[in-house]
């Protein structure tokens, strides 16, 4: 199922609502990536920074199920209970409209885009309305080249992530590519 205008409207004023609740948060990862490439994104990644709750993250996710649910919003907790610790994903919450509100073990947002597996997620949108959001590539890596930012994945993770390498890179070859790309101009 991909994703509709109305759903990243939503994920903006869920996003925004959080970040008036002090949260550090941000729209990262495939949806971004997606919107960049223009392909159509399957769901969206609401990133929040877990140490923006509280200082313990299984307090901090508690809270923030808590706080979706004061916000009316239908969700299913999950946590993630991985050996690797470079991941910091710590656990989240599905929620209805194709919207996964995700917990890292980070102090701000921005922080998580760096423990993202690979370079090719590395990116942000940027923006609290849908006409004033853009998405951007937030890597330190060319995303022109597959590079992996942890050590930890799996053969089956780097095989789906070269597919969509191969997919999406050759829409922009070497040394092309927007800096940006507005929302409005995707949907």
């Amino acid at each position: 199922m991909s994703v509709t205008r109305f759903q990243v409207e939503t994920a903006l004023n869920l996003a925004e609502e959080l970040r008036d609740q002090g949260f550090s948060v941000v729209i990262a990862g495939g949806f971004a990536r997606d919107v960049y490439f223009g392909v159509e994104p399957k769901d969206i990644d609401i990133v929040v920074a877990a140490g923006s709750i509280h200082d313990d993250v299984a307090e901090a996710h508690l809270i923030l199920g808590e706080q979706l649910k004061a916000l009316g919003v239908q969700h299913l907790g999950f946590r993630m209970y991985s050996e690797s610790v470079s991941d910091r994903l710590v656990g989240g919450f599905k929620c209805v409209g194709n919207v996964d509100v995700v917990l890292y073990d980070t102090k701000l947002a921005l922080e998580a885009i760096q423990a993202f597996d690979f370079n090719l997620n590395q990116f942000v949108l940027t923006g609290r309305t849908f006409e004033s959001a853009y998405v951007s590539f937030e890597g330190t890596e060319s995303f022109h080249e597959l590079v992996p930012v942890r050590e930890d994945y799996t053969p089956e993770r780097f095989a789906k992530m070269r597919e969509k390498f191969i997919d999406l890179t050759c829409r922009y070859p070497e040394g092309t590519g927007p800096k940006e790309v507005k929302l409005t101009d995707r949907f």
